[in-house]
Order: C-alpha cells, then sequence, then structure tokens
C-alpha cells in the first residue's frame, strides 16, 4: 500500500470513520454485525480490522502530535538568581526525545511563570547563534549551560516580562520567594513551527531562609569575666545543613567610639575585635586563644549566614539582628575552677581589702573569707576595726563593739 493510496483513501476515510465510531457508538464500521449474537452477517469482517488497525496506527497523527518531547528538571535548591533563568546560567537540565526519523534542528523558547504574577519568557522570534540538532529516534540531555554555548547571550529585546521591570530584576538580582513553573518549548530553528508538546514544565519552589537568631548572649545581657576567659556563643541554625555557612563578627564598643552598635557593622573603616568566616557549627567557644576581653565594656555580635555557592537565598541578607552585652563583674558571685571558694566580682576599683572592691589581680575581689561569706549571704560589711582599746570595766546600758557588731548591755558590770 503506497502513500498515495493512503493520502487518497485514509485521508478522506479516517475522518469518515471517526465520525461513525462518536456518532453511531461504533455500529456503522461494522453495518453487517448481527446485535443478537455478535457475528458478521457478511463475508468481509478482515476489511473493518484493516480499518481498525489504521485507525490506531495513525490516531497520534490525526490528534496533532508532535515529534519531539521535552522534560525539564530543576535542580534542588533551584537557582536563585535572575541570570539563572535569562542567560542560561545554571545546571538546568534540558532532555529531548525525537520520536520521528527525520533529523530536526531546533532552537529551545524558555517560559518562566510564579503563583505571584511574574513571568519571564523569550519571544517566540528569539534566534539563537546556532541550531541543536536532534537526530531521529534519539535523545540529548543539555544543561542551560550548554544552551548558553549555543544561543549567546540573550538580550531585553529576546526577553518580555510581566509583573516586574528589568529595573526591577536588576536591582533585586534574585527571584522573589514563591512557586515557579518553567517550561520549554521546541521550535524548527528555521520556520518557528512547535516540535514539542507543550509538556516539558518544571515546577519548584524557592524560598527566603530566615536569618539567624543570636540565642547566648541574650540581648543587653551582662556577661561575667571568668579566668581563664570562656564565653560561650550560640545562634539558630538556618539554610540546610552542609550548605549553610557563618560570619561571626563582634566589636568593642568602648575600643572604637561609637554609641550605635549598628553603625559598627555598616561602617567598612571600623575593624572588629574579632572575625571569623566559614563556620559549619552553630556556636562559638571564645577562649584565650581569642582576643582579650575588657571587664566594663560593651560589646556588640553579629552573625551572618550565607551560601558560598549562591545556591540559597537569605532574608535580610542573612544578617542576624545586633546583639549588645555588657561584660561585667558589677554583683556577680561566680565559682573558678581551682579557687579556694566562691569568689565575689564586681566594678568596684577603688584598692584595700575592703568587701565589694576589686583589689586582686586581674581585677577580681579576693576579701577574706569571712567577707566573701558576708557578702555571698547578703549581710551588712563589716566595719572597719576600732582603733581604741576595749574599757576595763563596763556598766549597764553601755554600749561596746565586738567583732564589728554593736552591743549593748542591760544588765550585768564589773571588772
Amino acid at each position: 500500500m503506497n502513500r498515495l493510496y493512503l493520502n487518497r483513501h485514509l485521508g478522506r476515510g479516517i475522518p469518515l470513520l471517526l465520525t461513525n465510531l462518536f456518532c453511531t457508538g461504533g455500529r456503522a464500521l461494522l453495518p453487517n454485525v448481527n446485535a443478537a449474537t455478535g457475528t458478521f452477517a457478511g463475508k468481509r469482517p478482515a476489511v473493518y480490522g484493516q480499518w481498525l488497525f489504521w485507525l490506531i496506527a495513525l490516531f497520534p497523527m490525526m490528534v496533532g502530535a508532535q515529534p519531539l518531547s521535552i522534560n525539564v528538571i530543576v535542580p534542588e535548591p533551584p537557582p536563585v538568581y535572575w541570570d539563572a533563568y535569562l542567560e542560561f546560567n545554571a545546571d538546568i537540565q534540558v532532555i529531548i526525545t525525537n520520536a520521528s526519523r527525520q533529523t530536526r534542528e531546533v532552537k529551545l523558547v524558555p517560559n518562566l511563570t510564579s503563583d505571584r504574577g511574574l513571568e519571564a519568557r523569550f519571544v517566540p522570534e528569539f534566534q539563537p547563534l546556532s541550531p541543536i540538532t536532534v537526530p531521529g529516534g534519539g535523545t540529548i540531555t543539555l544543561t542551560y549551560r550548554d544552551l548558553r554555548a549555543i544561543f549567546g547571550t540573550p538580550t531585553e529585546a529576546d526577553i518580555e516580562l510581566a509583573g516586574i521591570s528589568f529595573d526591577r530584576l536588576y536591582e533585586s538580582e534574585t527571584i522573589p520567594e514563591g512557586t515557579y513553573t518553567l517550561c520549554v518549548e521546541a521550535l524548527d530553528f528555521s520556520t518557528n513551527e512547535s516540535l514539542s508538546n507543550n509538556f516539558g514544565c518544571d515546577v519548584f519552589f524557592v524560598r527566603q531562609h530566615e536569618p539567624p537568631l543570636i540565642i547566648t548572649p541574650m540581648a543587653e545581657a551582662t556577661v561575667a569575666p571568668t579566668d581563664p576567659q570562656f564565653v560561650n556563643f550560640l545562634w539558630s541554625t538556618t539554610g540546610i545543613p552542609g550548605l549553610t555557612r557563618y560570619r561571626f563578627r563582634l566589636f568593642d564598643l568602648e575600643e572604637i567610639g561609637l554609641f550605635n552598635a549598628a553603625d559598627a557593622f555598616l561602617l567598612e573603616t571600623v575593624r572588629p575585635l574579632y572575625e571569623e568566616d566559614g563556620l559549619v557549627a552553630n556556636t562559638l567557644s571564645y577562649n584565650l586563644g581569642f582576643p582579650e576581653l575588657t571587664n566594663g565594656h560593651h560589646y556588640a555580635v553579629q552573625v551572618i549566614a550565607y551560601d558560598p555557592e549562591g545556591r540559597l537565598l537569605f532574608a535580610q541578607g542573612g544578617a542576624s539582628e545586633v546583639v549588645t552585652f555588657h561584660y561585667n563583674a558589677q554583683g556577680l558571685v561566680i565559682d573558678l575552677p581551682g579557687s579556694p571558694g566562691d569568689v565575689l566580682v564586681n566594678n568596684d576599683n577603688d584598692g584595700g581589702n575592703n568587701p565589694g572592691v576589686n583589689d586582686g589581680p586581674n581585677n577580681v575581689q579576693q576579701d577574706p573569707p569571712e567577707n566573701q561569706q558576708a557578702m555571698q549571704f547578703n549581710c551588712p560589711p563589716l566595719p572597719p576595726p576600732i582603733p581604741i582599746p576595749y574599757p576595763n570595766a563596763i556598766a549597764d546600758d553601755q554600749t561596746i563593739t565586738v567583732g564589728g557588731f554593736q552591743l549593748e548591755l542591760t544588765s550585768g558590770g564589773g571588772m
């Protein structure tokens, strides 16, 4: 059966066959069928079998099936920068399968839409530098970076935007949070004829991860100095484990002479007391190996979360709120390892062996045990010793000083 016969006979017969099939429930296809027995009354049932065979074989062509099929795979996490989608600067995969025997030269036209009304699509007239050749019966896999090498870099004239302007796009650099659909269509390179069913799509979600929250020290807290020096900084995790890194910065506000702590992180000319980048864990143990903290000074700390590969998107640039704390020993009793007992620390510094005064090494109070105990249990400080000797005789209603306490005699007397 040659092609001319198919064109002349099947071309006219298939529409008639479909009409009979859907309008008569299939009975018109088999006019000699006995309704009671379901058998053929005529002598040519094979003719109808042939018609049915060609109907099934040619049905995809009759409903407009295209020779190419496309699958789009957006990696996880998805790219968050506009140039990934508009300049083919990403590892998004496009798989093209040619179901026909004919080699096709095509171009790919992407279309990006979001649930928030944003759309960026390439115009059908977009003409790349060279076509993509898909052999008959073959499958090829390309990344967006491969497409960039083939197509070159598109211009604004090649792209249509909705819901956002090019100025806003360049200003933001990253795509907003939301659900996105990326579709890719294959067109004939020369005629712009569509060669693929519009099923080459992938749906993905772009989210902004919250910046870290500094847990310790708490904002406006007072941190007691210890000997040796040790302060534990702890913040909440964010992003994706293994991808997120943290940048830690600590400023001595007295040293840099700034009243507003936030200014320390905005001024590039101000150098932090300590800075560390590339932290994987959400904690930092500030010990003797770090710059010394000064008793009585105020400090400001900030942690910034980021992805060195640019795969994650963080709100507020990943920067935590600035937290300030007072590194001060006023009114605190701490237990130092290896010390003979509780050591009272505060911020008085007038010298002398007086209760509540930092007169020991490293500005730490080292009063006699009896004074330390008195202060620990909130007893009044002991008075200075009486420079005059005790009287040789006492009498009723006389007041004397014993052990730093005033005693009034109500009865008794004598030598």
